[in-house]
Formats: C-alpha cells, sequence, structure tokens
C-alpha cells in the first residue's frame, strides 16, 4: 500500500483493500473520499477514510456504514464493503449513485424554464411537470430513459405537492366567489400544469363547488388566452346550466300535473249482465277551482288534454331536443 509522503492522503493507483485508487473527490472534516475501482468485479465506488486518530470519526462512518446497510430503498446507495487499514482507520465502499452537481441542476432548470416561457409566445400547448422535469434531467447530462422519466416524475410530484401545501385561497377572494356564485354560474380558467393538485388547493379552500366548471390548462391542453381553452369552457358551462334548467322545468312539470290531477284514476266496479264485473275507469278531474270554472263556461270535458301539456313547457321540450342533438 503507497501513500503519499507528504500527508495521509492516498494517491491514484493506491490500494484499499481490493480496490484501486482513481481519484480523491472530496476532502471533509472527517474523512477523505475517493474514486476508486474494484481489482477484480467491474465496480466503481466512493470509499470513504477516516482521518488518522480520530476515534469519534471512526465511530461516525461505521455506523453510517450500518444504517446504510440496513436500509434498502432505490435511493439510498448501498455499502459493498467495510474494513481496517493496518493503521487502525476504518474505511468503507459505498455504492457509486449516477448523479450531477445540485447546481447544475439547478442551471439546467432554469434554462428549461425560460426556453419554456419563449415557447408559449408563438405555441400556447401546456407542458405538464413531469415532462419539464425530464427535460431538466436530460439537459443536466441524464441519458434519455425509463428510469429518467421515472425519476421525472418522482420530482414533478414532490414538486406539485409542495406547491400544493403552500397555495392557498386568500379569503377576500373566497367571500367574493361566494357572492357571485349565489347570483349567476360562474366558471375557472386556470393555467396550472397539475390538473390534481390544482382541484385540490380549490377544494382546501372552500371554493371548488362555486365554480360548474373547472378548466385546467394541463388537463385541456391549451393555455390562456388561447381561445380554444375559454370556448370550450363557456361551452361545458352551457350545457350544464341547459341541463340544470331542464331538470328544473321537469320538476316543475311534474309539480304543477300533480296539483292538477288526482294521483290516480279511481276504479269503480259496476255489476254487469249476469255474474261479470267490468272496469270503469272515471275520467281525471281537475282540482284547481278556477281552471274547473273556465271549463265548465267553455263546457270542455274535464280531462288533461295533449294540447294543455304541449302548451305547458314549449321551452321544455325544446331544451330536450337541442341536448338529444
Amino acid at each position: 500500500m503507497s501513500r503519499t509522503t507528504t500527508s495521509d492522503r492516498f494517491a491514484p493507483g493506491a490500494r484499499i483493500g481490493d480496490y484501486v485508487v482513481d481519484r480523491e473527490l472530496a476532502y471533509e472534516a472527517s474523512s477523505i473520499v475517493y474514486f476508486a475501482t474494484h481489482v477484480v468485479l467491474p465496480r466503481q465506488a466512493h470509499i470513504k477514510v477516516t482521518h488518522p486518530g480520530s476515534r469519534n470519526a471512526a465511530i461516525q462512518l461505521l455506523r453510517e456504514a450500518c444504517i446504510l446497510e440496513a436500509l434498502s430503498h432505490p435511493g439510498v446507495p448501498r455499502v459493498h464493503e467495510c474494513g481496517v487499514l493496518p493503521d487502525r482507520r476504518p474505511w468503507s465502499a459505498i455504492e457509486l449513485v449516477p448523479g450531477i452537481p445540485f447546481d447544475r441542476f439547478v442551471t439546467a432548470f432554469s434554462d428549461v424554464s425560460h426556453e419554456q416561457q419563449d415557447a408559449f409566445a408563438h405555441d400556447l400547448r401546456e407542458v405538464p411537470c413531469a415532462t419539464r422535469f425530464e427535460r431538466t434531467l436530460v439537459r443536466a447530462g441524464f441519458l434519455a430513459s425509463a428510469g429518467t422519466n421515472r425519476l421525472a416524475a418522482e420530482l414533478a410530484a414532490i414538486h406539485s405537492s409542495l406547491i400544493g401545501a403552500a397555495a392557498e385561497v386568500p379569503a377576500a377572494h373566497a367571500r367574493f366567489l361566494r357572492r357571485v356564485a349565489a347570483g349567476r354560474p360562474i366558471a375557472l380558467v386556470s393555467n396550472f400544469d397539475d390538473g390534481v393538485v390544482g382541484r385540490q388547493i380549490l377544494e382546501r379552500g372552500g371554493v371548488l363547488d362555486l365554480f360548474r366548471v373547472v378548466t385546467i390548462s394541463v388537463d385541456h391542453g391549451w393555455r390562456k388566452p388561447d381561445v380554444r381553452i375559454f370556448a370550450d369552457t363557456l361551452d361545458q358551462l352551457a350545457d350544464v346550466s341547459r341541463m340544470i334548467r331542464v331538470l328544473g322545468a321537469i320538476i316543475v312539470h311534474a309539480i304543477r300535473r300533480q296539483s292538477i290531477h288526482q294521483p290516480r284514476s279511481d276504479l269503480v266496479r259496476r255489476p254487469g249482465d249476469g255474474d261479470e264485473e267490468h272496469l270503469h275507469v272515471r275520467p281525471h278531474t281537475i282540482t284547481d277551482p278556477r281552471r274547473q270554472r273556465e271549463r265548465a263556461q267553455s263546457g270542455q270535458h274535464h280531462e288533461y288534454s295533449k294540447d294543455v301539456r304541449e302548451a305547458k313547457l314549449p321551452h321544455w321540450r325544446r331544451e330536450c331536443s337541442d341536448i338529444r342533438r
């Protein structure tokens, strides 16, 4: 085992256990980290060696190795080996997890975000949050692969959850929306790259149920101010309002008809010739006194004619025809 003559650091080519040092990566307060290659296996690892004469650092390194060995998670590096040098300094070989410096990730994220904003100037198609993180990782040096896509999806989920937890609907805005929704139907059009989190923010603020239609750009595909997202939202709002009017008309029609007619026809048994009995259906009668007088004066029969039914709710029939088309 060879060492430099000026310090306790290992030079490239030195042996630590079954690993050959390639280069030094970091000089920490309690240890030195090396990039090394196994002499037999096709494996590269980070070798961490404590400074000489530091008992606390030695205990800390061994404790860290035990904790990593006990954990089993794709995001936690494994401990390949652990040992003690002849000068009684402990060392550990930790799995090399592919990654990039955080400052490179931040720079890539900023570049992708600015490029996306510039693209919105001439193309208002929404970009999902996971797609933005995928582009960031590739820009930072990751390969475009299924693993990168999974990592991007995890980062997007964390990003959206943090935004959702921090965002809130101001109380003054909620009061204003309740006043408006009490008098007319309202809809919401929002530029947001996570539809689920966007609705959770509205629900937590107690205003989600005030909107008859909620359109979020990532679900629709287009962002404001593109006319398509507004046109589709207005169409949905009109359909909902039309359906509510139709249902209301049906309910009113049923109530009026119930008030005009008896609940059912009275069945009266009349004895016929011999032992036969015939069922006679007594015609419906109008219970409203004003209508009885009008029909008595005009000589009309006391039955609810088709002409009356057609005249009562012509708008209801037109609405139903519109919906069927």
